[in-house]
């Protein structure tokens, strides 16, 4: 990660939090009691810049939470087949653990789920190792050109109903979070554009709303088996509906918000 972005981002905050912005003669505003940032986690060669931001940024701001986007970003040990080229060790994870630990930061990883399997022309490392879990393998993100467009294709996603596609998942899931050892995961599962679509032997013929909402208790539930994990994620989804259904009922499934 360069410096420059991470000054930019920086000055973002202080515009949204104008509390954290003082002067030594200022006092500084009281502190919300949840202060968070999600951003995606840093490579490697990002890692003592990043760690310079929650120094010198997020820790005068007085920032209590930070969600940090890995997907595959980690060199995982369950499933090595699914790493980015030159990911995150376990010893790069630590010294974050042990900065956030330091200054009262809650670290919460965050692997995009359901959705988010692709973006534009780049299939994701979820889908290119185990291409029988996409969802509609018939739309090819290398035919991607601009939204919208004819395929709908913003993002993939995963079947949910596949009968492997959670032994690999949870698998990732239970790594990335002792790595962090976190009290709660990050699933993201927002902008879900496919899902039970015609082409899907499995989820076809079901109720879209119904297995967003099984998806979403499926994840949840696993988190809680791990009795010290909490679930979150992002709730768009819930602000609006798949075309031409109806929105995803509130009280089937149980949430924790990450916002």
């Amino acid at each position: 990660m360069k410096q420059l972005p991470l000054a930019l981002l920086a000055f973002s905050l202080l515009l949204l939090f104008p509390s954290c912005r003082h002067s030594g003669k200022e006092a500084v505003g009281e502190p919300l009691p949840v202060r968070g940032l999600a951003i995606e986690a840093p490579k490697p060669d990002g890692l003592d810049p990043f760690l310079t931001f929650i120094e010198e940024e997020l820790v005068p701001a007085h920032f209590n939470l930070l969600i940090l986007r890995v997907d595959w970003n980690y060199a995982y040990e369950t499933h090595p087949e699914l790493r980015d080229p030159n990911p995150l060790t376990r010893d790069d994870v630590k010294r974050i653990v042990a900065l956030c630990r330091q200054h009262g930061i809650r670290l919460v990883p965050q692997i995009n789920l359901l959705g988010h399997q692709s973006w534009a022309k780049q299939t994701h490392a979820l889908l290119r190792e185990y291409p029988q879990f996409d969802e509609n393998p018939s739309v090819k993100t290398e035919n991607y050109t601009e939204w919208p467009n004819p395929d709908r294709l913003y993002c993939k996603s995963y079947c949910p109903l596949h009968p492997e596609v959670h032994d690999v998942v949870f698998a990732v899931v239970d790594e990335v979070c002792d790595a962090f050892e976190a009290d709660a995961f990050h699933a993201g599962m927002d902008e879900v554009f496919y899902l039970g679509e015609a082409e899907c032997p499995r989820c076809h013929d079901k109720d879209k709303a119904d297995l967003f909402a099984g998806e979403v208790t499926r994840i949840h539930d696993h988190a809680h088996r791990r009795s010290h994990h909490r679930h979150w994620r992002v709730g768009s989804q819930f602000q609006r509906h798949l075309a031409g259904h109806r929105p995803y009922p509130p009280g089937r499934v149980h949430l924790r918000l990450a916002l």
